[in-house]
């Protein structure tokens, strides 16, 4: 009885319960600090030259942040480039997204390869690479509206792995995220909370790094550690591609 006891008291110290800390860690990590340039970039195609844009920052640390400090970077070097062409972006204040880097002339073509190279003085070069997905092929004949759902279906592509599919009144909009595995979608958005009747829909198709980007959990929980997401290499952030569907509902 008295080694039965023994064995029972050494498995449950042996064990850790849901209030415990978890394994500690053995070693403390201490990693170097690298500045780097800050990106979120997005080709964005929808048939509409100069909607593509750059948000570029620096890299900073806590203790860096006072009010004097400026993480937007104004004297990048921009540069998109494809197989046959180049396209540099240049610093503007946008009316909708604030201080960005925009070209007027952009616009990309689908289910091309683009290249970014973004430099700023005293920085290292960032690059990064994307694929642009076509505009997604929608049928329209069988949008139907019953019982307060909205319903349509969209042909499969793999190069897109997530849609939002949104729509749209006079007066708000309805969106509805689904990830896609490259077959046809029977999409359905709930129109419980659309003020007004639909007058329009538009259809997001995200590739991969910007699928990667929107639906990483961020939050921090206690005991796991969650790298921030990077699409980019010499830097940080995001570089992503989204095409667009727009159709007026009558």
């Amino acid at each position: 009885m008295k080694k039965i006891f023994v064995l029972i008291f050494i498995a449950l110290i042996s064990c850790d319960l849901p209030q415990d800390p978890g394994p500690m860690p053995t070693e403390i990590i201490q990693s170097e600090y690298i500045p780097g340039l800050n990106i979120f970039g997005v080709l964005r195609n929808d048939g509409i030259p100069g909607t593509s844009f750059f948000r570029v920052e620096r890299s900073w640390e806590t203790e860096e942040a006072t009010m004097e400090f400026v993480v937007t970077v104004e004297n990048a070097t921009i540069t998109i480039a494809s197989d046959s062409s180049a396209w540099d972006f240049t610093f503007t204040i946008d009316s909708l997204h604030g201080e960005i880097y925009a070209n007027p002339d952009f616009s990309p073509d689908k289910q091309v390869q683009y290249q970014l190279i973004a430099n700023a003085p005293g920085l290292p070069e960032l690059t990064g690479e994307v694929t642009v997905p076509a505009i997604p092929m929608v049928d329209t004949s069988s949008i139907l509206i019953e019982n307060n759902v909205f319903q349509v279906s969209i042909a499969g592509q793999a190069e897109i792995e997530m849609y939002d599919i949104v729509v749209i009144s006079d007066y708000n909009s309805i969106t509805q995220r689904y990830l896609s595995n490259g077959d046809t979608l029977i999409a359905e958005v709930n129109l419980s909370n659309l003020i007004g009747e639909p007058v329009g829909l538009a259809i997001y198709a995200y590739e991969t790094n910007l699928t990667q980007y929107q639906t990483s959990t961020m939050t921090i929980k206690p005991q796991t550690y969650h790298e921030a997401v990077n699409t980019v290499m010499g830097g940080y952030g995001c570089f992503g591609a989204v095409s667009v569907f727009t159709l007026p509902i009558n």
